[in-house]
């Protein structure tokens, strides 16, 4: 065995694994272990993201709430790693702005949609960094983020969230009218019925579904949308999952994104045994990033008596590996960079 053909080794840092632990001890019993930082955080995220499974129900109803009351979530200060309030401003998203439609007026369904999706894009190109920054394999890192290989790797070679050019717009048989079209949006009249009338009766040869396809798209251009008569309501978009939320949650509160700091605000508010959990993860999570005054021995103390079953048996797994644990927030060892090279 390796450690055993060195024996001046002084420290093996090392993950949570009992095989490691014991046989480190058998093969270097003077060298001190630390448990690795990244695997300590990647723990207490699967914590969090049993303990939001649990209340998936309350959660859930909360969302709804918040959707329904938005102004309350906004008021709702933000929490730092240990669950303190912190005026922290998020960091925003790195892409250039899509073009925003004239003060007052509200945004076309197509642009609100292609805001949405870049802002979905953006989120994913950040867990895939900050994943990355932690050591995280790319092959986790795809299967965590439910993405390819492949993609993740594109990721990681940009510096900035990559933005796929629509291209130039087909051309139409109605671009010859397209002022004509134009004025009359300006006048009010965006009837696609009526102008396509007024087009035949001036010997344009057009179908109607050609006019109506140009007229939404130039009122889109213009920043006005057409109010359409009975339609059905979209359903809502489902929540994120569980383990999503275990992601915002983990993500430093300065990297989160604005709409991922709501949804924490509302879980927060959804009950006190909920929020009590979070802060304890929290206060876990702030001792790893070495962003805490506080002790591994005195958090170990309150949570060993917490209410909830998920902080609870997260604590008595590490007061049995304690020693390592402390000496990971004690010291600035960790296996981050090297598992970070070998499954580059």
């Amino acid at each position: 065995m390796w450690l055993e053909a060195h024996p001046g080794v002084e420290l093996v840092s090392r993950d949570r694994s009992s095989a490691y632990s014991q046989a480190a001890a058998e093969a270097a019993p003077e060298a001190g272990q630390v448990a690795d930082r990244w695997h300590l955080l990647k723990y207490v995220r699967e914590a969090v993201e049993r303990l939001l499974e649990r209340h998936l129900l309350v959660i859930t109803e909360a969302f709804k709430v918040a959707a329904a009351d938005p102004g309350r979530a906004a008021d709702a200060p933000g929490c730092d790693d240990a669950g303190a309030p912190t005026d922290v401003e998020p960091i925003t998203a790195t892409e250039p702005a899509l073009p925003s439609p004239s003060p007052g007026a509200p945004a076309p369904p197509r642009l609100e949609a292609a805001l949405a999706r870049r802002q979905r894009r953006v989120d994913r190109f950040e867990q895939v960094h900050e994943l990355r920054r932690r050591g995280t394999p790319i092959r986790e890192i795809a299967r965590a983020l439910g993405m390819s290989r492949n993609a993740v790797r594109r990721y990681l070679r940009r510096e900035r969230c990559p933005d796929w050019d629509p291209g130039r717009p087909a051309r139409s048989r109605m671009d010859a009218h397209r002022q004509w079209i134009d004025a009359r949006i300006a006048e009010g009249r965006i009837n696609a019925s009526e102008l396509h009338g007024e087009l035949v009766s001036r010997g344009v040869r057009l179908s109607y579904a050609t006019v109506r396809r140009y007229v939404t798209r130039r009122l889109g251009r213009a920043g006005k949308v057409r109010t359409r008569v009975n339609v059905a309501k979209p359903k809502s978009a489902p929540p994120p999952s569980p383990k999503r939320l275990s992601f915002d949650w983990g993500r430093r509160p300065e990297k989160r994104t604005p709409e991922a700091q709501a949804r924490l605000d509302a879980i927060r508010g959804a009950g006190v045994d909920l929020s009590a959990a979070l802060d304890l993860a929290g206060e876990f999570a702030a001792l790893i990033r070495q962003r805490s005054t506080g002790t591994l021995h005195e958090w170990l103390t309150r949570a060993e008596v917490s209410l909830c079953p998920e902080i609870r048996n997260f604590a008595e797994s590490i007061r049995r590996d304690e020693s390592a644990v402390d000496a990971a927030i004690m010291t600035r060892w960790g296996n981050g960079p090297v598992e970070g090279h070998v499954n580059g």
